[in-house]
């Protein structure tokens, strides 16, 4: 590969990464349809439906958030 190519490949990561650091990682994401599936020492697991297509890495810390309660998990999985 040209040096030329990989200098490019290097500034858009760098560019992607400040734009990530700037806006942050976090965002937000409508779920419902909340189903609880079970529980495990103390540790919940409910299902819910997401409103559009996204992608959210298995393993991820969470926030839900409904009214002025909120309660922090992780993601266990998106299919």
């Amino acid at each position: 590969m040209p040096h030329e190519a990989i200098d490019q490949m290097i500034a858009a990561l760098d560019s992607e990464i400040k734009a990530v650091r700037k806006k942050g990682l976090s965002s937000s994401i409508e779920v419902f349809s909340g189903l609880y599936k079970g529980k495990d020492d103390n540790n919940f697991l409910y299902a819910f439906r997401v409103g559009s297509e996204t992608y959210v890495r298995d393993d991820s810390p969470i926030k839900v958030v409904i009214g002025r309660e909120e309660a922090k998990g992780m993601v266990v999985s998106l299919y």
